[in-house]
């Protein structure tokens, strides 16, 4: 049985591989570096999906594994102990689709308003990724990781519940600039807010 590759935050280089994801699937959940995923329905390919929009559900496939992001009800056996974040090989599971949703303003009050269903989400933007099946948020936090001892990679909250440590900026690869549209077939890191690190994973990193 393949094992999942444990998600840390690291401080690397921009654009390095090791951090760099891209967009393999979108399916549409309101009206919203790796490459699209050629299965998509002839009705969808009838549309404009080139850019990555607000509200849209998502699959992000890490560029040098192949693995995708992913997460399930289990919780991490120590630090947070909050719901595990992990990497996994199989493209079908529905605990690797994530929604793009609006960013935290700092007093956790006030979402940002620019991220409307439908928007293109453009480089640069900071935004939250919520865990479809279970509704929690990508975050991250001063824990260390249970294996690596990096920083760790949680799902926290409700869909109520979010606080900053929920906030990513998509950066996207050369040749596209911030202010540029999210385009599916463009690699991107995503830099956590709060504290100013990437996602990072790879094959070193098993459980």
């Amino acid at each position: 049985m393949t094992l999942p590759v444990v998600l840390v935050l690291e401080a690397v280089i921009e654009g390095m591989l090791s951090s760099s994801l891209v967009v393999v699937a979108v399916a549409a959940l309101a009206i919203c570096g790796v490459r699209a995923d050629s299965s998509d329905s002839s009705s969808e390919q009838s549309a404009d999906f080139s850019a990555v929009t607000c509200g849209s559900a998502i699959k992000l496939r890490h560029t040098a594994t192949g693995f995708l992001l992913h997460s399930h009800n289990i919780k991490w056996g120590s630090g947070s102990g909050q719901q595990s974040v992990t990497a996994v090989e199989a493209s079908d599971d529905p605990n690797s689709l994530w929604q793009i949703k609006e960013s935290l303003s700092a007093d956790r009050s006030v979402k940002h308003v620019s991220c409307l269903s439908g928007t293109p989400i453009r480089c640069g933007e900071t935004v939250r990724l919520a865990h479809v099946q279970t509704k929690l948020h990508l975050h991250s936090h001063l824990h260390s990781a249970p294996i690596s001892g990096r920083q760790e990679i949680s799902c926290y909250g409700t869909e109520s519940q979010s606080d900053t440590g929920d906030n990513w900026k998509v950066d996207c690869a050369a040749p596209a600039k911030p202010g540029d549209k999210w385009l599916r077939p463009t690699p991107i890191t995503l830099t956590h807010v709060d504290t100013g690190l990437k996602l990072f994973t790879g094959r070193d990193g098993m459980t």
